[in-house]
């Protein structure tokens, strides 16, 4: 797994996409997370919210920073926000 300060490096901006899912299913939400680091390396995490049951309570659940690649040669922090957010993700706060 990936450490978010790792080295020294932060966070340049944040992304996330979060979506309903059917009554059917056994998750009520979930939702994908992308960072870009100082360093040009992106980081992505999956988190689950889990449905309450008569046993427990409605449970959150993430995967975990996983190292999903490095920002190409060229491409700007402000560039890298503008495409994800064309693409439908919201900037978070980091």
């Amino acid at each position: 797994m990936a450490k978010l300060r790792a080295g020294g490096r932060t966070v340049v901006a944040a992304m996330m996409n979060e979506r309903a899912t059917p009554e059917s299913e056994l998750c009520v939400r979930e939702g994908t997370e992308r960072r870009l680091m100082s360093d040009g390396v992106v980081l992505i995490k999956h988190v689950s919210v889990f449905k309450a049951t008569q046993y427990s309570p409605e449970l959150r659940y993430d995967y975990g920073w996983k190292n999903a690649g490095k920002l190409r040669e060229g491409i700007t922090a402000e560039q890298w926000v503008a495409n994800w957010l064309a693409a439908g993700w919201e900037r978070v706060t980091a």
